[in-house]
């Protein structure tokens, strides 16, 4: 009955094993999208960011178009672009 037992315990921990493994690998690949598009707001565009996990995640605020460095925003349509994100966090006391 004892190595019944041992037995059970060592596959039930192999199981949470494996279940933390592949949780941490299904994280590990998460895809996702942007897109960029007029605002209503002169100066400001609608940032949207879509994540694909488990689902899908969806967030969209407006920014300054002065954030995105290398956007050029002159040219319509669709674009492959390379642009860097600048912001600055304040701290509130």
């Amino acid at each position: 009955m004892r190595k019944l037992r041992i037995l059970a315990l060592l596959v039930f921990g192999l199981i949470v094993i494996w279940a933390i493994v592949a949780k941490d690998a299904r994280a590990a690949t998460r895809t996702g999208d942007w897109t960029l598009h007029k605002s209503n707001d002169p100066g400001k565009v609608e940032f949207s960011l879509i994540e694909h996990h488990n689902g899908n995640s969806s967030h969209e605020s407006d920014w300054s178009s002065s954030a995105f460095q290398g956007v050029d925003f002159s040219k319509p349509g669709r674009q492959d672009v390379h642009f860097t994100i600048t912001r600055c966090w304040k701290a509130r006391l």
